[in-house]
């Protein structure tokens, strides 16, 4: 979806991923990619991506790239629910994650928060919330999850990658349910994990001990 290798325009590119998403959403069953959505703020990134190559100054080679970044990331100013109704009640978002923030910085369209199995707490993604992600080449069958709605949007072509998190499952479960390519972050965890048990670092103030964005915190900055 980069303007450098298509004729097409990100923003043009923007308008048809805007109406696949709608597409998505209004199937029967429903099976909804994304939690959060805002239409005009995926017109207002890729406008700003598609004027910067057009002024030959693209912020690096992942400008105009298309990311979904699953529910329980942090990307200001949208809830991080984890696919609850009522997670974005006790604990407030108040910036990106760093993984967010780089991507950001880096000019990724991020087109937001991508469904998932509720609170990672499952290998199916079914979802009774905001409807379970489908797989996009046989709707009869799940994603597999946590982390469907990444893989499942990745599958389906609408986004070249995704951010995914993994408790034991969650990203290469729905990565070989659906035989699609899926780059994730997650190479340091098992390492960090064994850094944060000896060291005593887990968040006490956090929901999840090992919640996203204070794994991200650690693995960027090492």
């Amino acid at each position: 979806m980069n303007c450098l290798k298509n004729e097409n325009k990100i923003d043009e590119v923007a308008e048809r991923f805007i109406s696949a998403i709608e597409e998505f959403n209004n199937k029967k069953p429903p099976a909804p990619l994304l939690i959060s959505f805002d239409p005009d703020e995926v017109r207002k990134q890729a406008a700003a991506s598609t004027q910067r190559f057009e002024q030959g100054n693209p912020l690096s080679i992942l400008d105009g790239i298309f990311m979904s970044i699953k529910d329980d990331i942090d990307c200001y100013p949208h809830p991080s629910k984890g696919a609850t109704t009522w997670m974005h009640e006790v604990r407030e978002v108040k910036k990106d994650a760093i993984s967010v923030s780089r991507l950001r910085s880096c000019g990724a369209i991020l087109v937001v928060k991508a469904n998932m199995h509720e609170l990672g707490m499952g290998t199916t993604g079914n979802n009774a919330n905001y409807g379970t992600t489908r797989n996009p080449h046989d709707p009869d069958r799940y994603t597999g999850g946590s982390s469907s709605g990444p893989a499942a949007i990745v599958a389906s072509g609408l986004c070249s990658a995704a951010l995914g998190t993994d408790g034991g499952g969650c990203t290469p479960t729905p990565c070989h349910t659906q035989e699609s390519t899926y780059s994730i972050f997650i190479k340091p965890v098992c390492l960090l994990m064994l850094d944060l048990m000896c060291k005593d670092r887990f968040n006490s103030n956090s929901f999840f001990p090992l919640w996203c964005c204070g794994l991200e915190v650690n693995i960027w900055s090492n």
